[in-house]
C-alpha cells in the first residue's frame, strides 16, 4: 500500500510541471514549457519502477540566439570525464557541455537502471529541456551465470602494455568453467565507491544483471584518498553507498551482491614480516555492512594479510616484492614499465593469479551450488612445470647480475639457488630469491667469487626437477660443458660493451705503435679490470 501511495504522489507531482504527458507502445513522453528552462540548475523527475531498466531520451534547446552550454545527469550519475579505458576506447558517462542555441533541438539517449521509483534528470547551465521520453529497455543478457566484478585498479583487466601489472579480476575466469560461469570484469583504476557510481559505471553493470548473477563489489583503496576530491569517500558515505546504491539495486534485479574486502598493500613489519592491515577503517566498514545487511562477504583482506605474511616467513622478508607486487627491473618488460617499477599497491601476474584464487575459493566457501559446480582449482591442479633448461649468464661482467633460462611450461614462478665454489669445492646451495619471469638479477655476487646456480620451476601442483647447474667464473676461462655444467666466463660482455679479448687486443696495438715511434719496448704487466 505504501508503495502504491508513493507512486501516486510521484505521478501527481509530475503532472504539476508537465505541459503534457502521453504514452506510446510502452513509452512515456513528458513535454515541458517554462518548467523545463535551465537557468543555473533544474531537476525534473519522472516515475519509473525500481529494479527496471529504461532507455531515456532528453531533448533540449537554447533560450537565446547566442550559443550556451547545458550539462545533463541523472540520479547519482553526474560526472563525465571522457576517461580512456585500458582497451584504448573512451567511456562517456554523463552529458556534459552540450552546445545549444534557440531554434535548434538536440537529443541525447542513454540507458538507465532505475534504483528507485523516481528518475530525476538533472541539468545546469543555460538552456531548456523540452521533452523527456522514457521507454522500457530490453537488453540481451548472457544465458550463463555471470560474475560481475566492480572495483578499482587491483581488480581491473590490463593489456600487455602494462605488464607485469595484472588485476585479480582478469584471472578470476581461470577458476571457473567458462561453459558454466562467465566473469565480466568492469573494474577500473582510480575509482572509489563514489566515483564508480557517479561516472555511470555501476549503472552499466546493473542494466546487464539478471536474476541469479553475482556482483562482486571491491572498493576502499581510492575511497581513502583525501587529497583527491573526485575519489574520496568518507567511511560513513562508504557504508551508505554500499547499502543503498550497490546492495539494494543489485538485489532489485535478482542479482546476488558479494562484498569483497580490499587486497592488502605490500606493507609489513620489516623485522617480523607480519603484514599490516591496509585502510583498516574501510575494511572494517565493509565487514560491518555485510553483517548489518546479511550480504555475502569474501574477506580478501584477511586472507591476503595471512598468506603474504606466510610468504615472508617461508621465503624471507621482502619476497612479496619479487613475486606478488608490481616490481620489475629496467629492461625486464617493454611498455609502461620499461624503465622498471617498484609499486607496493598493484599486483604482478603471479600475485593476481594467487589473489584471484583466494577470491574464487572464498566464493566457493559461501556454499553456493552453481559456483561450486563450476569451480576449477587451476592453481592447485594439473601437472608440475617442466624443468628449467639452457641456463646462461645474461649480464656478462665480472660481478654477475643477471642469469636467464628457457621459459618453463606451466610455471607460476621460479626458485633460484646459489652455491659458492671455493678451491673447486661446491658449498651448500641457498635459496636466494624467486622470479616470475625466466630471468633473475643476483645483486649480491662477490666480484672475485665463483658460483654455481640452479633453478626450480613452481606451480600449484608442485616443483619441477632441478635444472642443470650454471658455473660462473668471474675471470678467465672459456665457455664449455664440463660434467653437464655450463661455464660462463668473461669472454661474454654486456650489451653494447667490449669483451675482454677485444680490450686486450686494443691495448696490445697501442703498445706496438708506441714502441715503433719511440724505438723503445716497454714491458708492463697489466691487470685487466672491467665492471658496470
Amino acid at each position: 500500500m505504501k508503495k502504491i501511495i508513493k507512486i501516486m504522489l510521484v505521478l501527481c507531482v509530475s503532472m504539476m510541471w508537465a505541459m503534457s504527458t502521453y504514452a506510446t507502445e510502452g513509452e512515456m513522453v513528458y513535454e515541458y514549457g517554462d518548467e523545463g528552462i535551465v537557468n543555473e540548475s533544474v531537476e525534473l523527475s519522472v516515475p519509473v519502477t525500481a529494479g527496471k531498466d529504461y532507455s531515456v531520451t532528453v531533448e533540449f534547446t537554447g533560450v537565446t540566439d547566442a550559443a550556451s552550454k547545458i550539462n545533463l545527469g541523472y540520479d547519482m550519475v553526474i560526472n563525465d570525464q571522457m576517461v580512456p579505458n585500458v582497451d584504448g576506447s573512451n567511456d562517456r558517462s554523463g552529458l556534459i557541455d552540450e552546445t545549444v542555441v534557440v531554434g535548434t533541438v538536440e537529443s541525447r539517449t542513454f540507458s538507465v537502471a532505475a534504483t528507485s521509483d523516481t528518475l530525476t534528470i538533472k541539468a545546469n547551465g543555460s538552456g531548456k529541456i523540452t521533452k523527456i521520453t522514457v521507454k522500457p529497455l530490453e537488453i540481451k543478457k548472457e544465458d550463463k551465470t555471470v560474475i560481475f566484478t566492480i572495483g578499482d585498479s587491483l581488480v581491473q583487466t590490463y593489456t600487455d602494455y602494462y605488464a607485469p601489472q595484472t588485476g585479480w579480476g582478469q584471472t578470476l575466469q581461470d577458476y571457473f568453467d567458462v561453459n558454466k560461469v562467465v566473469v565480466a570484469n568492469h573494474a577500473l583504476g582510480g575509482r572509489s565507491s563514489g566515483s564508480f557510481m557517479r561516472e555511470g559505471r555501476l549503472n552499466q553493470v546493473l542494466i546487464n544483471v539478471k536474476p541469479g548473477d553475482f556482483v562482486l563489489v571491491e572498493f576502499g583503496h581510492n575511497d581513502a584518498s583525501k587529497d583527491k576530491v573526485d575519489r574520496y569517500t568518507s567511511v560513513e558515505d562508504y557504508k551508505l553507498y554500499l547499502k543503498e546504491q550497490y546492495i539494494i539495486p543489485i538485489e532489485q534485479r535478482g542479482g546476488i551482491p558479494v562484498l569483497v574486502t580490499l587486497c592488502n598493500r605490500n606493507d609489513y613489519n620489516q623485522s617480523t614480516g607480519q603484514f599490516n592491515v591496509s585502510f583498516e577503517r574501510y575494511v572494517v566498514a565493509m565487514r560491518e555492512v555485510a553483517e548489518e545487511t546479511g550480504t555475502l562477504l569474501v574477506d580478501l583482506n584477511a586472507r591476503t594479510v595471512k598468506e603474504f605474511t606466510e610468504l615472508n616467513n617461508k621465503y624471507g622478508i621482502g619476497i612479496t616484492e619479487e613475486i606478488i607486487f608490481n616490481h620489475a627491473d629496467a629492461g625486464e618488460y617493454d611498455g609502461a614499465y620499461a624503465d622498471g617499477v617498484a609499486d607496493n599497491t598493484h599486483l604482478q601476474k603471479y600475485g593476481a593469479k594467487l589473489v584471484g584464487g583466494f577470491v574464487a575459493e572464498g566464493l566457493c566457501e559461501l556454499d553456493i551450488d552453481v559456483l561450486k559446480d563450476a569451480y576449477v582449482a587451476s592453481a592447485v591442479s594439473g601437472d608440475k612445470p617442466s624443468t628449467p633448461s639452457n641456463l646462461q649468464a645474461l649480464s656478462k661482467i665480472r660481478t654477475l647480475r643477471k642469469i636467464g633460462w628457457d621459459e618453463c611450461k606451466g610455471a607460476d614462478f621460479y626458485q633460484i639457488y646459489v652455491a659458492e665454489v671455493v678451491d673447486g669445492k661446491t658449498g651448500e646451495y641457498e635459496l636466494v630469491g624467486l622470479a616470475t619471469t625466466n630471468s633473475y638479477v643476483y645483486g649480491k655476487a662477490d666480484a672475485k667469487a665463483t658460483y654455481k646456480f640452479k633453478v626450480v620451476a613452481v606451480n600449484g601442483a608442485g616443483e619441477s626437477k632441478e635444472s642443470e647447474e650454471l658455473l660462473y667464473e668471474p675471470v678467465g676461462g672459456k665457455k664449455n660443458k664440463v660434467n653437464e655444467e655450463t661455464t660462463a666466463t668473461m669472454e661474454n660482455t654486456d650489451e653494447g660493451g667490449l669483451n675482454a679479448y677485444v680490450i686486450i687486443g686494443i691495448v696490445a696495438a697501442i703498445v706496438v705503435v708506441v714502441g715503433v715511434i719511440a724505438g723503445v719496448v716497454v714491458k708492463k704487466k697489466k691487470k685487466l679490470q672491467t665492471g658496470r
